[in-house]
């Protein structure tokens, strides 16, 4: 039994076995009111019956509803009623209908579109007659059925004025399979709107009766206006038949085509191998979207030019992206050009290389009146060059308040594809669009939200001063810089947390990062942060919470490097093998990046007990491993990299010391057949010094072999690389030379 809300309406509810005897649980005799609102259900009950409507699967997808559920007497939201497993289940969806004529049925509009409907049938009794669909009703949440045949032993409902100064609803609905009906007094004069005009709140699917238990009229749900029309008889009603319906769908249709555009994304690979970022190989799996070289998504045609791509793009991918193609409904390829990416909202805008009609037209809506008002969507989804889109009506449940203050429409919708909502002028009144979270981390999944055309028109006009400047398209020599703080950190635990007194500010050790080194020169440093502050939070100006700042987990931070097994790797392997030392480019440098180069961020941090917040330009990271020069030498198959602030920290050499790293070994290359490894380092190249990947290129040039100073870890060794002389089979290569290395 639901529990209502008494300063609305008085309650009682009665199980559908209402017989000439009530149930035992009815109401005392001498309870006058309770007996009146019984009487008024056992009067209404016999004209409210059981629509059973028959699911099944479309094109292998089971069947969903746009709109069909009820009011929450508690919360006073709208819940869907779920609908999906019923064709499983072996089971209709159950609705009640109002009989309003011999073969007459009005019932709560569920929204399903026809695809999925296989038989309507009125359950009378034992007994189903069939039914199809007569009208739709234009101002109401609801439609009436035609039945092939009269519905025998049934008495319609006579709807007439008012007799008396009270007004009831009896509310149907079923629990445990059982059809209950409570009746509810309104409360006409008790709710006022914010300018003081009183309204009705009317629950889903009610018959409205007064005092003496006439039905007065039907309610499909929200805000009534006392002094209109709602008490009219559904006869009254506007209506549209069917075949209007379907006019309003090809109008729409026909929108869509023009301003709704297939849109190709083509991007930059993503690095791979030895220039893959090791924080986001190890620290997390991105998927296929995330990686992909090619994507089609839907566009927006808002203007001749004016293309809002509705595409969430972080600013990897976006750095990536390389070329924007339309596609119109003919499938000509029209160009276009990137021009910003939304702050707040998960598209991004573009130029089309020439003028285009059928730009979309906006609605002005009304707010109040958007729930009374005829509406339909459009489900369209693109995957590859495959369009789809389904066509129908659409009403609006509810208003919500959402981000910044703006309605959102609670619309009950099932639907997993991108839906656009148009008024009966084919005009556009909310976009499927997914909102960039302020408050959510990189990782989480973002909300997809109806943005009403309301909201969408500022969009649309300042695509500038809500631009994100630093997701943007990026070359590829760009694409790898970051910001830096200049700290190594380590893991924070409940016990870390208490030691340092700092278990309050950070959830007793699930947040917070211990710096353990601090790089000279770098931000941190002339911050003042010094080796056992403890990092809190990241403020960044333009979001409106902080970001709690985590050491970053490094699969193989904790693990000792099997240098003293190096020798063992085969060749195979070499591209799989981590690095020995934490990546610069890890999730604090990225959330800082993220703030925008020449921008200032603020920082908090427990330092000697004290905790201070101070400003934090956001300065480039001087090159790191993923971004320092690099020198193929093919002739050897060596490819090698400057040695970088944090490889010469992990190899604890000094800034001045010669030394280039071997990042890559091309497979079956005399490099690899001498015994070189990834990650092995060479101070001098035929005798000579070298101290960046220029001086290596200029000592190994017009050379018919490279002797090599190489460093494994700690140890050194020499070898010597024949580049005159043919590639051997396994077994049968040059051994490398034992002569140990110099020390440096």
């Amino acid at each position: 039994m639901h529990l209502f809300r008494s300063a609305a309406f008085t309650s009682l509810v009665l199980l559908a076995t209402l017989t000439p005897a009530l149930r035992a649980d009815a109401p005392p005799a001498d309870d006058k009111g309770a007996a009146r609102e019984a009487a008024i259900a056992k009067a209404v009950a016999p004209a409210i019956v059981q629509v059973e409507v028959k699911l099944k699967f479309d094109k292998g997808e089971e069947p969903y509803g746009g709109g069909w559920g009820q009011r929450c007497p508690n919360c006073g939201e709208y819940h869907t009623t779920a609908i999906t497993g019923l064709v499983n289940d072996e089971r209709p969806l159950e609705i009640a209908g109002f009989v309003v004529g011999a073969d007459r049925v009005i019932l709560a509009d569920p929204m399903l579109q026809p695809r999925f409907i296989e038989s309507v049938n009125i359950r009378v009794g034992e007994k189903l007659v069939p039914a199809t669909l007569d009208k739709v009703f234009t101002t109401q949440r609801a439609i009436e059925l035609k039945t092939a045949s009269p519905l025998e032993g049934i008495a319609p409902l006579s709807f007439s004025a008012s007799k008396g100064e009270s007004l009831f609803a009896v509310v149907p609905n079923q629990t445990e399979g059982r059809w209950q009906y409570s009746v509810k007094g309104i409360a006409q004069s008790a709710a006022f709107d914010a300018n003081g005009k009183r309204f009705v709140d009317s629950d889903s699917s009610s018959v409205v009766v007064d005092e003496s238990g006439a039905p007065v009229t039907l309610a499909f749900g929200g805000a009534l206006d006392p002094e209109g029309k709602w008490k009219a008889a559904p006869a009254e009603w506007p209506t549209a038949t069917p075949a209007q319906v379907d006019e309003a769908l090809k109008a729409i249709k026909k929108t869509t085509d023009a301003a709704i555009l297939r849109v190709h994304l083509s991007f930059r690979s993503p690095k791979t191998g030895e220039d893959q970022n090791e924080a986001y190989r190890y620290r997390r799996n991105n998927g296929d979207e995330e990686n992909a070289t090619e994507r089609d998504v839907l566009g927006v045609l808002v203007g001749p030019q004016k293309l809002i791509v509705l595409a969430e793009l972080n600013q990897g991918q976006t750095a990536r992206l390389q070329k924007v193609t339309a596609y119109g409904s003919d499938g000509k390829a029209i160009p276009a050009e990137f021009e910003s990416s939304y702050k707040d909202f998960g598209a991004i805008v573009v130029k089309l290389a020439a003028p285009r009609e059928g730009a979309i037209k906006l609605a002005e809506i009304d707010l109040p009146k958007l729930k009374t008002q005829p509406l339909y969507l459009a489900e369209i989804e693109v995957k590859g060059e495959q369009r789809t889109e389904y066509f129908d009506r659409r009403w609006i449940a509810d208003l919500k308040l959402g981000w910044r203050r703006q309605l959102v429409p609670d619309s009950v919708s099932q639907s997993k594809r991108p839906t656009f909502v148009f008024n009966d002028k084919s005009e556009l009144v909310s976009l499927p669009i997914l909102h960039r979270d302020s408050s959510r981390n990189e990782y989480a999944t973002p909300d997809a939200i109806e943005l009403l055309a309301t909201y969408l028109k500022p969009v649309i006009a300042d695509s500038t001063s809500l631009a994100d400047s630093s997701n943007i398209p990026l070359s590829e020599e760009d694409e790898a810089r970051t910001a830096w703080l200049g700290v190594e950190l380590q893991s924070l635990t409940a016990d870390l947390a208490r030691l340092n007194k700092v278990s309050e500010l950070t959830d007793d050790g699930e947040s917070g990062a211990l710096v353990t080194f601090v790089y000279p020169d770098s931000p941190a440093a002339k911050l003042g942060i010094n080796p056992g502050a403890i990092l809190l939070r990241l403020w960044d100006p333009s979001k409106p919470t902080p970001i709690k700042i985590t050491a970053d987990q490094y699969q193989f931070a904790e693990m000792a490097f099997p240098w003293d097994r190096y020798a063992e790797l085969p060749e195979q392997y070499f591209d799989r093998v981590p690095r020995p030392w934490p990546p610069a480019n890890g999730a604090l440098s990225q959330v800082i990046t993220k703030v925008g180069f020449g921008k200032q961020a603020e920082i908090e941090f427990v330092q000697n007990g004290k905790t201070m917040r101070v400003p934090l330009p956001v300065e480039i990271s001087p090159a790191h491993y993923d971004t320092a020069k690099k020198f193929d030498h093919s002739a050897s198959g060596l490819t090698v990299r400057d040695m970088t602030y944090e490889l010469r920290r992990y190899f604890q050499i000094d800034a001045k010391a010669p030394g280039v790293i071997i990042s890559n070994i091309e497979a079956g290359s005399k490099a690899s057949r001498i015994g070189l490894k990834p990650f092995e380092y060479i101070t001098q190249v035929n005798n000579i010094e070298v101290h960046n990947v220029a001086e290596f290129e200029k000592a190994a040039k017009d050379s018919n072999e490279l002797k090599l100073s190489v460093k494994r870890y700690m140890t050194g060794r020499a070898v010597t690389i024949k580049l005159d002389a043919p590639t051997t089979a396994p077994g049968e290569g040059e051994a490398p030379s034992t002569q140990p290395a110099k020390s440096e």
